[in-house]
């Protein structure tokens, strides 16, 4: 990958990571309906938006040049 595609892969993975940290906030801001199965598909869906930050956080570190995570 040349410098140029290496910028760009890292503007691009910074811009899927603040999406994924913006999902992950509006998801656990949004109101609960009170439920079992509600309850359990909104940790599941939190769940996985953070496992795929862990991996984007990986990848990041891969590639180098890409500024630190910021949780909320």
């Amino acid at each position: 990958m040349t410098g140029d595609g290496l910028d760009e892969a890292r503007k691009d993975l910074a811009e899927v990571r603040r999406r994924l940290e913006d999902t992950m906030a509006m998801l656990e801001l949004a109101p609960m309906k009170p439920g079992i199965r509600e309850s359990e598909a909104k940790a599941k869906a939190l769940a996985s938006i953070k496992e795929t930050l862990q991996s984007v956080d990986a990848l990041a570190q891969n590639i180098g040049g890409i500024p630190a995570p910021m949780r909320h």
